[in-house]
């Protein structure tokens, strides 16, 4: 059971580094939500969302990851940052 016990070791520092990642993340598309808040711009950008959705695809598939799970993840993430960016603008388109 040592052999269990030192992969599940390395998959729960593999989750806190995906969590401080998502922390990092979450920090930066806070300041650019402050920047989309002070020149006036849309939460969303659709044309960024399309080309972040193929990188993403191209990404999954070159570490031989699911592209559909990946699309899934980002865009529950890609979600709550436009959540924000509404909630700093005060919009609700």
């Amino acid at each position: 059971m040592h052999e269990l016990d030192a992969l599940r070791t390395r998959i729960d520092t593999i989750d806190e580094q995906i969590i401080q990642l998502l922390a990092d993340r979450f920090r930066v598309t806070e300041e650019v939500g402050l920047l989309k808040k002070r020149y006036q711009l849309q939460a969303v950008d659709p044309q960024r969302e399309t080309a972040q959705a193929e990188n993403f695809r191209a990404m999954a598939e070159a570490h031989q990851l699911d592209p559909d799970l990946v699309q899934h993840i980002f865009a529950c993430v890609i979600q709550e940052v436009v959540s924000r960016h509404r909630a700093l603008s005060g919009a609700t388109e």
